[in-house]
């Protein structure tokens, strides 16, 4: 069972989630597959860039790990997602992005401070809370059968835990974070609309 964990562990990071985000949006707002698959790669350079600083930094032995495992760790960790974050957004702003990418770089930015502020006085699971979000957005954005992808929400907590990498409570947080911060920022959406 270890090895499952380790395995769901691995492919829940934030960073595999975080790569098909950018399509999944823009190919519901647009339904224009080449459009979504323009913007997702164009993402991609983001992302990747959060990938290779989180690995500068594990190989120079800043962060502890490729999860940032440690809670005093994560500042440089949350003020580097920013600072991509931003440059996204002025990019964005420059090549006249679509609209749901803007509201997933608001939705990103606002969790860094709240999971910031979180990471205070508990470690929550980035990893819960990434994978609580991006079922969270699926299901609320596509409907039907995908809203049985939440069910994967305790699997990928259970490994977590299972991992010794958080404890129940912080997974829990995680979750919890990841769903109530979606659901407030599709709600706002909503209601600009």
């Amino acid at each position: 069972m270890s090895v499952i964990a380790q395995i769901i562990s691995f492919f829940s990071n934030p960073f595999f989630i975080a790569l098909p985000i950018p399509f999944l949006l823009v190919y519901h707002e647009t339904n224009n597959t080449l459009y979504a698959f323009k913007w997702m790669i164009f993402s991609m350079l983001f992302i990747v860039m959060v990938g290779l600083f989180v690995l500068y930094e594990v190989r120079r032995h800043a962060f502890s790990d490729i999860d940032v495992s440690h809670r005093e760790q994560r500042p440089l960790f949350f003020a580097f997602v920013m600072f991509v974050s931003l440059l996204y957004l002025g990019s964005l702003f420059v090549l006249h992005g679509p609209i749901g990418l803007y509201v997933a770089v608001g939705g990103m930015l606002g969790s860094i401070i709240v999971l910031g502020l979180v990471n205070q006085r508990i470690k929550a699971s980035m990893h819960v809370a990434g994978i609580a979000a991006f079922f969270t957005v699926l299901s609320l954005l596509y409907g039907g059968i995908h809203g049985f992808w939440l069910l994967m929400i305790p699997v990928v907590a259970w490994s977590r835990v299972k991992t010794k990498r958080h404890t129940v409570p912080e997974a829990v947080v995680g979750c919890v974070l990841g769903i109530v911060l979606t659901l407030l920022l599709y709600a706002g959406v909503e209601i600009w609309r």
